[in-house]
């Protein structure tokens, strides 16, 4: 199956195709302006996000030969034209570097051949990376480029940056990808018509704001076009670093815990699959183009077991009716369904067999269920786990599941007591390493692990209790708090009261006020007249996007799901973020590699005698001014 979804038969969002359309035809652009044949050497990072856009196939037709994953290794080839497609991010430099040096040190050898060497920065070239790779010796000889992917459909209603590293650039103060998120939204209203309301929630969430009225003014945007999307949330990432800590708990989610879920595929086992006798790992694309799965994605894995049952008796029926078929037509019939019942089987078997994987790692593994139950007292009474938490950390378990329980603790008590915090912080760095004070001091610096500040009124019991964050009947109210069997979303909830009629703006921006961020409100657009009236004569629920600054778990996308089938929701969502994350994703993004670290000076340093530079020219002009000065009132006085 493939991992690029089928746009044909969207609801909402019908421009989107012409979109991808878009991407996909700048990116052949940039294969032919490199004639011949070439061999890219991709990002990892982009393999999975180019693979929504174009098929692998289509590379071929283009004079693709080879596509290698960049890295520090040395490989051979005889392709002439070499294509990087890489971030702009330092840590990739040292290995674009690496690779074209040893390639023009193997050009002086009698059997090589002469190279040509492009690079191409996703979504845009800086100057400081074209220094980077000045400073570790690459020749000028070098072609630079852009490539500008900006955000990509992963299903009908998720669009995606892609970018994996966006929450630790906030991490290390780093806020310039906030200009490609800004370029993406501008990007995609061309193709969309523009967003006329634009709510904020968060620090970074009205830099954004600012940016992207800032970059509509100076673009061309046709504001006569009829906006498909009515209004666009603005989400920090920051605001609820808890709700990710807690476990995804419905299906397409708990395939992410335990498996991993990147660009819409997963990497399995083949005895996952039952598939014994194979090596190497299969890989499982999950997406709308699989109609089982759409159906299973968003359910609570309680309920998971039982609906693929009563789908296996559904796909067991229509087998049947061939038995049952009297004549020549209702034989044709059958066969030309037959295809679609075959591929539901085929994906039915599959699903059943993850299922019965998961059910073994989880509800079959006392260590998962009474992590969970730890989970849900600290969500519904605040019960602490201390002992818990040290049992781990003397059976070596692993750190990043130690810390996903220790933070969601400290987040959801308001901080732990200094005896305890500093208790915790030396067993942790004398168990799993001193290189991890920097990680500690990260997630101190991002409010998920501190001291107590003795009782406040913004804390998470006032917040549950506020916003009616836990319901021990989600089973029968078929509500979103399933993803976490009680729990809702805190997000999420903040988004059903933002648009409902009975409490609106004014209630969520108090909210926020009162225990979230001071940076909370809205701007506009201006439309044309022309617009305006279309969108008053359209029949259909008015459209809003839900933007994830610093990423969305799946658990989260399905509860914006569950949100659009309830009863009194007056809008559809759909959703867009910097990228799909977890608990797991989150902790260990605060991880410092030394690696990072080195590269991280160079850009300082640069920066640095940047600023000297251009202290020096102003110097330089005031200068110019002055003497300039001088001359006038010498001629003034000659006069």
């Amino acid at each position: 199956m493939s991992s690029k979804i089928d746009l044909d038969n969207l609801t909402y969002l019908k421009g989107v195709k012409s979109y991808r359309e878009f991407v996909e035809k700048e990116f052949l652009n940039i294969l032919e302006s490199v004639s011949g044949k070439k061999a890219i050497i991709i990002d990892p990072d982009l393999v999975g996000a180019l693979s929504l856009i174009l098929e692998i196939p289509v590379l071929k037709e283009h004079n693709v030969d080879k596509l290698i994953p960049l890295s520090s290794e040395p490989f051979k080839t005889q392709i002439k034209k070499l294509v990087f497609l890489v971030r702009p991010q330092m840590s990739s430099m040292k290995k674009v570097a690496d690779q074209i040096i040893q390639h023009e040190q193997n050009q002086t050898k009698k059997d090589s051949v002469e190279q040509n060497f492009y690079v191409f920065f996703v979504p845009r070239v800086t100057i400081i990376c074209k220094k980077i790779l000045e400073q570790l010796g690459v020749s000028g000889s070098v072609i630079y480029g852009e490539f500008h992917l900006d955000l990509i459909p992963f299903d009908e209603d998720v669009y995606s940056l892609a970018n994996e590293k966006a929450f630790r650039d906030y991490v290390l103060g780093d806020i310039s990808s906030l200009y490609y998120v800004s370029r993406a939204l501008v990007s995609i209203q061309s193709f969309i018509g523009i967003i006329p309301e634009i709510y904020y929630m968060g620090e970074h969430s009205k830099i954004l704001s600012e940016m992207l009225l800032r970059m509509r003014q100076e673009s061309d945007l046709d504001d006569s076009l009829t906006p498909q999307v009515k209004y666009l949330l603005l989400v920090d990432r920051e605001n609820d670093l808890l709700t990710p800590m807690v476990t995804q708990l419905n299906y397409e989610g708990m395939i992410d815990e335990l498996y991993g879920i990147n660009h819409t595929l997963v990497e399995l086992e083949p005895s996952v699959l039952g598939k014994e006798g194979k090596i190497e790992k299969e890989k499982m694309v999950l997406n709308s183009n699989d109609f089982l799965f759409t159906e299973l994605r968003d359910l609570n894995m309680a309920l998971v077991a039982p609906f693929l049952v009563k789908k296996a008796r559904s796909v067991s029926s229509q087998y049947d009716t061939r038995k049952k078929a009297r004549n020549i037509g209702d034989l044709k019939n059958f066969i030309k369904k037959l295809p679609n019942i075959q591929r539901e089987h085929a994906s039915l078997g599959t699903h059943i067999s993850l299922t019965m994987d998961i059910g073994a790692k989880t509800t079959g593994n006392s260590d998962f269920l009474e992590r969970l139950d730890y989970e849900l007292n600290l969500l519904v009474e605040s019960q602490q786990c201390d002992d818990y938490i040290e049992d781990r950390i003397a059976q070596q378990k692993d750190l990043i599941s130690v810390l996903r329980i220790l933070c969601l603790q400290s987040m959801v008590v308001g901080g732990l007591k200094n005896k305890k915090f500093d208790f915790f912080r030396n067993e942790i760095i004398q168990t799993y390493g001193y290189k991890h004070i920097f990680t500690l001091d990260s997630l101190e610096k991002l409010g998920m692990l501190k001291k107590s500040e003795g009782r406040s009124k913004r804390g998470f019991a006032q917040i549950r209790k506020t916003l009616d964050l836990i319901d021990e009947n989600y089973e029968n109210t078929k509500h979103f708090s399933s993803v976490h069997s009680g729990y809702a979303p805190q997000i999420i909830k903040l988004v059903q009261i933002l648009f409902n009629s009975k409490q609106g703006y004014n209630v969520f921006q108090d909210l926020v006020n009162n225990f979230y961020t001071e940076n909370v409100g809205r701007k506009k657009q201006k439309i044309s007249i022309q617009a305006k009236e279309e969108m008053k004569e359209n029949t259909e629920k008015p459209v809003c996007m839900v933007f994830f600054v610093g990423g969305v778990t799946f658990a989260e996308i399905s509860a914006i799901r569950i949100l659009n089938q309830m009863e009194q929701t007056d809008v559809h969502f759909i959703i867009g973020t910097t990228h799909i994350t977890n608990g797991n994703k989150i902790i260990e993004s605060t991880f410092e590699k030394v690696e990072d670290n080195i590269l991280k000076k160079k850009k300082d340093e640069f920066l640095r005698n940047k600023k000297i530079k251009i202290r020096e020219k102003q110097q330089e002009q005031l200068q110019k001014q002055l003497l300039k000065k001088e001359k006038q009132e010498k001629g003034k006085k000659k006069n």
